[in-house]
């Protein structure tokens, strides 16, 4: 686990906020006969202002003997608002308390090609 710990810039008047972030990742990778590729991993995070959120991924690969490679992945994500993007003040910019963590999933697949003897692929 790691911990972060955020504080406020000195122009944001004497009221101090402090965030903390603890996360705890799980990752496992598995290769079979080196052609097929397998990985999968999970991920929570402890927010001290928005509690857990967890998060995950899933990828797969496989390499065809005539070096083609076919792969996906599909995993979804967080981002939680800084103290600055909550809390700031600076004349130009009003940070804004009432924010909460985005959340995001996305995906990708694909078709590698590898020509003369591996020094290319498309």
């Amino acid at each position: 686990a790691n911990g972060n710990t955020w504080g406020r810039n000195r122009n944001l008047g004497a009221e101090q906020h402090v965030l903390h972030t603890y996360g705890y990742v799980l990752n496992y990778d598995m290769t079979f006969d080196e052609r097929l590729a397998i990985s999968a991993s999970a991920r929570i995070d402890d927010y001290s202002l928005f509690g857990d959120a967890a998060t995950y991924r899933a990828t797969a690969s496989y390499l065809f003997p005539s070096g083609t490679r076919v792969h996906a992945a599909y995993g979804t994500g967080i981002k939680a608002p800084t103290p600055f993007e909550l809390y700031s003040f600076t004349g130009m910019f009003i940070g804004n308390p009432a924010l909460q963590p985005e959340k995001s999933r996305g995906w990708e697949a694909g078709v590698e090609q590898n020509l003369l003897d591996g020094a290319v692929t498309l």
